[in-house]
């Protein structure tokens, strides 16, 4: 998983978007908070779009599309690629990920949010 290599963009990320709960309470009414899995093909340019196919970080323009790693110090981004890199040329990452391999969505912490307030 990237955050396993990025711990510090990991963190970042939890700070970037409300609580659900704040946004639940400004909406108000009766609320409904459903998850949102990203699936394993995601193409879509969010952060762990790739989760199960962490190739793609390795390419630049992939990262450039990921505002939390284009926006993250670069040298450690840098350093995680490399790291990321030998550990899926070594079949470390695979060993270690076994479980994400069989998965076919993974819960992201991305929540919809429906109000029946209007």
């Amino acid at each position: 998983m990237l955050r396993d290599y990025l711990p510090e963009v990991a963190a970042s990320e939890k700070t970037r978007a409300p609580r659900v709960e704040d946004i639940a309470e400004e909406l108000g009414g009766d609320v409904e908070v459903l998850m949102l899995d990203v699936p394993w093909d995601c193409i879509d340019g969010v952060l762990p779009a790739h989760w199960r196919r962490p190739a793609a970080y390795l390419d630049p323009q992939v990262r450039a599309g990921c505002s939390g790693l284009a926006q993250a110090n670069q040298r450690v981004v840098e350093r995680a690629v490399r790291e990321l890199a030998n550990d899926l040329d070594s079949g470390a990452w695979e060993q270690m990920n076994k479980e994400l391999i069989a998965m076919n969505g993974f819960d992201a912490g991305f929540r919809l949010v429906v109000s029946s307030e209007a």
